[in-house]
């Protein structure tokens, strides 16, 4: 029966699924019974409120603050708020006890149209409440059956569904003994060839100095390679390079809000695209190339004189003062032939304010004295063949000794691994509020990690070195390439040589002392591949 209206009142009608809001059934049913229940009752529906595609149990609800604010400006005025059913309003009370407080203090009341409450109102808030929790425990139970069954799909080696990620494709598959459809991730060959590219290009650049996120996604959008239709921006770059997925570990569930021990992320393994050595060398480049965290925490103070063009910046360093020497230009000084020139030097930045005696050098003397110095004293067949023999021994005392320093370490990874995922359990559980001192730690623990991470890969690294490879002709391979690259007029090339072979440069009042590493050495000769053009080594790529 129809009634004179009486009273406005303001609807919001939401689903919680993209199904369901794609479908016209669940919006329209929902819009269709609440006009009738306010005609029988005597409304007018003020304003409908529309939310598609959101969860009830959790997300962000933007729509109650426009709700609040057309309240408040009096562009509605309203003597109830109308729903299908509480279950559409929310499915956890106390996501939305602000707004329903709200709505309390200006007396409109919330009515379902599926669920009437009794007119008492004490009564009508227990039921309310009774409602309100069995509709949070139906939500929770109903959460819990679909991550079980993505568990399982994930265990099973099946895609879990979401944007497909670069470089694969998804194909559909039947489940052996059963008609059941799922879909598997298999290797994009266009796609992979482009993603080999960035981690190449990461890794050593167009000339063996590796590229950054920006210009990488640069270099690809003026090739002409897109990103699925789509330039390439600095983020998605970044996204490709630090996903494991790439060397064939796609782990899922680690963005979970809920990230107890009962319920970790999944690793599901994946066809590699590049190798972990790769993966891990790449990232190690990323970590050099980022000199501080999100805090503004200095976690590689030494990154930006290595980056530099300059040949020695970032391996001088003055043995009487300890700090790095930089690049400084000279005054003019005229010539006979009435022509000026200006000399570049390196220099301690205390020389001047705090009285260090570290000497002035010329940059074009000190640059020719190293060089030199490498080819006469690192870069010789006997030379390199007596450090393999003695690293020989060094590594067989190395696997032993290290056996009790890889336990201690892979202890404290997992102990700093435990120690984040609490910290994200306690913020998820409204323990903690994820403050600036909260963040600052997390950066902390996660720096740490990567520098235990890091200290496992050296030590793995070390112990796999391909000694046994080595002939005299992959030597004297490396050798030729190494004169070469010192000979040529790439400094970039160079200075990447320089840092593989080199660990620093002290510089005294009468002397300059260069230091390496025979393990470094030894990496770099191993790598070297025969047979391949000498005009960019394969082993210059990035410090290590």
């Amino acid at each position: 029966m129809k009634r004179k209206i009486q009273y406005k009142a303001i609807a919001l009608i939401r689903v919680s699924t993209e199904m369901q809001a794609t479908t016209n059934d669940s919006i329209d049913g929902q819009e269709k019974s609440i006009l009738k229940w306010a005609e029988e009752k005597g409304f007018e529906i003020e304003k409908f409120y529309h939310e598609p595609g959101n969860s009830a149990f959790r997300g962000k609800r933007t729509i109650l603050e426009q709700i609040k604010n057309d309240i408040n400006e009096g562009a509605v005025c309203p003597n109830a708020m109308v729903v299908y059913s509480y279950s559409r309003f929310t499915r956890r009370a106390s996501n939305t006890a602000s707004f329903k407080s709200f709505l309390t203090d200006r007396e409109i009341p919330l009515i379902s149209v599926t669920e009437p409450m009794p007119n008492d109102e004490d009564t009508a808030f227990i039921s309310q409440t009774v409602i309100d929790m069995v509709n949070e425990l139906q939500s929770r139970n109903n959460s819990k059956v679909v991550q079980d069954r993505l568990n399982d799909t994930a265990e099973k080696g099946y895609f879990t569904g979401g944007v497909v990620p670069y470089g694969y494709s998804s194909v559909p598959v039947t489940i052996p003994g059963s008609l059941i459809e799922k879909k598997q991730l298999i290797i994009n060959k266009e796609e992979a060839e482009i993603v080999r590219k960035i981690f190449d290009l990461s890794e050593q650049g167009l000339n063996g100095k590796p590229l950054g996120v920006f210009e990488i996604a640069k270099h690809l959008n003026s090739m002409d390679i897109t990103n699925r239709g789509s330039r390439w921006t600095k983020n998605k770059i970044s996204d490709i390079l630090n996903k494991t997925i790439y060397y064939g570990e796609r782990v899922w569930g680690n963005k979970r809000i809920s990230r107890s021990e009962s319920n970790p992320p999944i690793t599901i393994k994946v066809p590699a695209i590049i190798t972990k050595e790769q993966f891990n060398l790449v990232k190690k480049g990323l970590d050099a190339r980022r000199p501080l965290t999100n805090t503004n925490i200095a976690i590689n103070t030494l990154s930006k004189g290595l980056r530099s063009n300059t040949l020695l910046v970032g391996l001088l360093k003055c043995e009487l003062c300890g700090s790095n020497l930089r690049l400084m230009n000279g005054k003019k000084k005229h010539t006979k032939d009435g022509n000026s020139i200006r000399y570049q030097y390196y220099r301690c930045p205390n020389r001047t304010d705090k009285g260090c005696q570290c000497p002035n050098i010329r940059r074009d003397h000190l640059d020719a004295i190293i060089k030199e110095s490498v080819v006469l004293n690192v870069l010789n067949t006997d030379v390199i063949s007596e450090v393999v023999v003695e690293i020989k021994d060094q590594i067989n005392n190395l696997i032993k000794g290290n056996e009790n320093r890889l336990l201690n370490l892979n202890k404290k990874k997992a102990q700093l691994k435990s120690q984040i995922n609490n910290l994200y359990d306690k913020v998820a559980d409204g323990v903690f509020e994820m403050d600036e001192v909260l963040k600052e730690n997390l950066d902390n623990k996660k720096v740490a990690l990567e520098e235990v991470g890091f200290s496992i890969q050296q030590i793995q690294m070390r112990s796999k070195i391909p000694l046994k490879k080595f002939g005299p002709n992959q030597i004297n391979a490396f050798v030729k390439a190494s004169k070469k690259v010192l000979a040529g007029s790439n400094e970039d090339i160079t200075k990447q040589l320089l840092l593989k072979i080199v660990d620093k440069i002290l510089v005294s009042k009468k002397k300059v002392t260069v230091f390496g590493s025979n393990f470094k050495l030894a990496e770099i000769v191993s790598k070297t591949k025969m047979g391949t053009s000498l005009e960019v080594p394969t082993f210059v790529s990035i410090w290590r």
